[in-house]
């Protein structure tokens, strides 16, 4: 038996009944296929797999605002380690030349060594900032990504087709699902005209025997057309939901390769 299938404005169950609308979250529209709220923007959802392969571009970006920031600390590191050795070279002629002496002139002249010492790794931080840190960023930079002729990035453009390819199929029995989907409803909307017609109509004088017969086909008519339909839903989303498993392991592998990038 089918499980309670939620969409759009109808519920339907295995025994064809309808119930008020509900909320739509994805296990129950996709079976497996993510566990969060469904939605448009949800990433197994048709073209939705964008954001992924924009984060990839933005990640050479990105690299050039670390580098850059890289460099704004090393200006700041650089300029506090003159700072400090300027000081340094005011004040220590003045100390060694002062006329103190014993503990007092020696805690001066140490007060002057570790501002050498901490010019000195002040300097050695922007060295580091400069030449180790930010030149690793760029080989990496380098490595990881390649130009297209025509703009972008070779390895963006591969995902982005590898989303494609692995989507398509699953895109299909989708648009399959909604086309059948939205048919059921409206064979509802008409099944429903037609009962609340023919109700109306048992009893009443002033429609023949005739006509009421002619309205009790209409809605037989109805009630045939809107199992016939039903049935064409629920083998969309069984159809679907059989391709789920093999549709999540194609979307997390070319996943798994965008993140290989971006190590």
């Amino acid at each position: 038996a089918l499980p309670i299938l939620h969409f759009g404005r109808v519920t339907v169950t295995s025994q064809g009944t309808r119930e008020e609308e509900k909320e739509v979250t994805m296990s129950e529209m996709l079976g497996d296929v993510g566990q969060d709220a469904a939605n448009s923007h949800s990433f197994w959802m048709p073209n939705q797999f964008g954001s992924t392969v924009k984060r990839l571009d933005e990640g050479y970006r990105t690299c050039d605002d670390i580098v850059s920031c890289f460099q704004d600390r090393a200006k700041i590191e650089k300029q506090y380690a003159l700072q400090m050795e300027e000081w340094t070279h005011k004040w220590r002629p003045l100390v060694d030349s002062s006329p103190m002496y014993g503990s007092l002139l020696r805690a001066w002249q140490a007060f002057m060594t570790a501002t050498d010492r901490l010019s000195e790794l002040h300097s050695s931080i922007q060295k580091s900032l400069v030449t180790d840190d930010g030149d690793k960023i760029r080989n990496w930079q380098k490595d990881a990504y390649h130009r297209k002729i025509f703009g972008g990035f070779k390895e963006s453009c591969e995902i982005e087709n590898g989303f494609y390819k692995a989507q398509k199929p699953w895109a299909k029995k989708y648009k399959k699902l909604e086309k059948s989907k939205n048919a059921y409803h409206k064979a509802c909307k008409k099944q429903q005209v037609a009962a609340v017609r023919e109700s109306h109509s048992k009893g009443n004088p002033d429609v023949s025997v005739d006509k009421q017969r002619k309205i009790q086909e209409e809605r037989q008519k109805c009630d045939q057309e809107m199992e016939k339909v039903k049935q064409r839903y629920e083998k969309a989303l069984q159809d679907l939901n059989r391709y789920n498993p093999k549709y999540m392991e194609d979307m997390e592998t070319v996943f798994d390769q965008s993140q290989q990038i971006g190590r």
